[in-house]
């Protein structure tokens, strides 16, 4: 994960969504917030896409203490982009409601969060 790139397109930000551990979605900010660990390398990629303002936030954190549940450091300094367009958003956003509604059975909840099990301690792909 120490080449991480930024998402320049929705379809790139739905490729993270599909390979991430963590999903976290807000309708009012429109902001998807997305965690992708890799246990085995002690790294956790940490993004934030804001919907509304086509903007890419990540930080890398590292050093998981499994006793306190928590990732104790940030590694270098956040990366910041902008995406290109809004191409490809309509396929995002309904990927979120089609998740939303298996989730919490509610199709446009205000806040969601989930956990996808088959994700979890499996290796990352270099991103």
């Amino acid at each position: 994960m120490s080449n991480f790139f930024l998402p320049a397109t929705f379809a790139e930000v739905l490729d993270l969504v599909h390979r991430s551990d963590v999903v976290s979605w807000s309708r009012d900010g429109k902001r998807l917030n997305l965690a992708i660990d890799d246990m085995a390398a002690d790294r956790r990629a940490v993004v934030d896409v804001s919907c509304q303002h086509l903007t890419v936030d990540a930080r890398e954190l590292r050093g998981f203490d499994a006793e306190a549940n928590r990732w104790t450091e940030y590694v270098g300094a956040p990366s910041r982009g902008k995406l290109a367009n809004r191409r490809g958003e309509k396929s995002l956003l309904a990927w979120i409601t089609a998740k939303a509604n298996e989730v919490c059975h509610c199709p446009n909840p205000g806040h969601f969060t989930f956990y996808q099990p088959d994700k979890v301690d499996a290796p990352t792909p270099e991103l």
